[in-house]
C-alpha cells in the first residue's frame, strides 16, 4: 500500500501512524536505502523502513517559526498537527518555497546544511 502512495499519487514521504498518533515518517529515500539498496522485499512493514519519531509542529503556528525550527533540527519537514493532534498535513521547505519565494527560506536552507556544532 504504501509503494502504491508514492508512485502513483507522487508522494515523497508518509507519516506512519500507530494508534492515531505519529509513530515516524517513511520517505522514498528510505525505501531506496533500507529496502532496495539491500535487496529487501517491498512487502517490508512501514514501521520497519520508517524514520522514527517526526518533528512537528501546529495548524496555527505562523511559518515563520516552523522555518526556524526546521533550521535548528537541520531538517526539511515537519508534520503539521490540528488541534487533537492528529497529523493534518506535512509542511516541506519546498512548500515555504513555492508560497514565500526563495529569500525566505535561505536562512533556513543554510541552517539546515550547516555542520553540527561539536558538543
Amino acid at each position: 500500500e504504501t509503494m502504491v502512495l508514492f508512485t502513483e499519487k507522487r508522494c515523497r514521504h508518509l507519516p506512519v501512524l500507530e494508534d492515531g498518533k505519529v509513530a515516524g515518517m517513511v520517505t522514498d529515500r528510505d525505501i531506496v536505502i533500507r529496502v532496495v539498496a539491500k535487496g529487501g522485499s517491498l512487502e517490508t512493514p512501514a514501521s520497519e523502513v520508517m524514520t522514527p519519531g517526526a518533528e512537528s509542529c501546529r495548524e496555527d503556528d505562523n511559518v515563520a517559526d516552523a522555518a526556524a525550527k526546521m533550521g535548528s533540527l537541520q531538517i526539511r519537514r515537519l508534520m503539521v498537527l490540528n488541534e487533537g493532534g492528529k497529523v493534518a498535513g506535512i509542511l516541506s521547505l519546498g512548500d515555504i518555497a513555492l508560497d514565500y519565494g526563495d529569500k525566505a527560506v535561505g536562512h533556513t536552507l543554510e541552517e539546515i546544511s550547516a555542520e553540527p556544532a561539536s558538543q
